[in-house]
């Protein structure tokens, strides 16, 4: 399908509102739709449920500062045609990607209620709300995931994420870059640079970190019937703050390379650290 726009000034997605490159008349919000939202300022409220339709893309350009849906009545639509990760190998990969200033409430309905690939980019914000995301990244503005959304995969380059809580895991979390915080467990956690604050108190599974760079600042990993702990907790690098952490947390297995920092007991809950692995001679024993 040739690519469409948004009509500038339009409030509803329905298909009237969009146009080709040429001017002609578009379909709108269809099965392997092409859609961008390029200029304007107008926010989208109006014609957003498409639960069973599949599209290829939908950009919200530079120059577009309207926002799309609400909390209450997001975007709703298939977003996985097809379903790949998104590579210079595989660039129609079904997408969204962000590059405004404004806010984007979006849910993954359809088929298997997923989006395969949602990209902040911009100063804006996106929302997901429900269904599936993966292969999420985040180099500027902010993401919300909310407790109804499945966190499959992310890559946190910049920027600002806040993962809320949610009784099942996410995936893999990646943290290069920026400020985030996660609330809800994780199968594995890579940390290379920036700040996450972990701060997962109600957990219902265990999570796995590796620490390569950046800060980690552990501010709980909730027990729930001895499954909510850190099962592995490997520091090649960069530093793990405990002096802030609010619920009583266990970590099954510390190692601890060469280059790796961690800061003194907490002062308010209690760490327990079940095995105590050093790769260095030099790094005294936890304490």
């Amino acid at each position: 399908m040739a690519v469409e726009y948004l009509k500038e000034g339009s409030t509803s997605f329905t298909a009237t509102s969009w146009i080709t490159v040429a001017g002609a008349g578009g379909s709108g919000v269809v099965n392997t739709a092409e859609l961008v939202c390029s200029t304007g300022g107008a926010s989208v409220t109006a014609d957003l449920s498409y639960a069973g339709v599949s599209i290829r893309y939908l950009k919200l350009a530079e120059r577009f500062s309207g926002n799309i849906g609400t909390a209450a009545v997001p975007l709703i639509v298939d977003i996985d045609d097809p379903d790949t990760e998104w590579s210079s190998s595989a660039a129609t990969s079904g997408r969204i990607e962000h590059y405004g200033p404004g806010t984007l409430f979006v849910n993954a309905g359809g088929g298997n209620t997923k989006c395969s690939n949602l990209f902040q980019f911009g100063v804006g914000r996106s929302v997901l709300i429900n269904g599936i995301f993966a292969n999420v990244q985040v180099k500027n503005g902010t993401l919300q995931v909310e407790e109804a959304a499945t966190l499959t995969k992310a890559d946190l380059f910049g920027g600002s994420a806040t993962i809320v809580k949610k009784s099942s895991q996410a995936t893999t979390i990646n943290v290069h870059g920026g400020n985030h915080t996660l609330q809800r467990p994780c199968t594995t956690i890579n940390v290379y640079g920036g700040t996450l604050n972990l701060n997962v108190f109600y957990a219902q599974q265990a999570s796995n970190l590796n620490i390569y760079g950046g800060t980690v600042n552990l501010l709980g990993h909730g027990d729930s019937g001895g499954v909510g702990v850190i099962t592995a907790c490997t520091q090649y690098g960069g530093f793990l703050d405990l002096s802030s952490l609010r619920v009583d947390t266990t970590i099954t297995t510390l190692t601890r390379y060469a280059n790796a920092k961690i800061s003194g007991k907490p002062m308010g809950a209690s760490i327990t650290i079940t095995n105590d692995v050093r790769k260095d001679p030099t790094i005294q024993a936890f304490s």
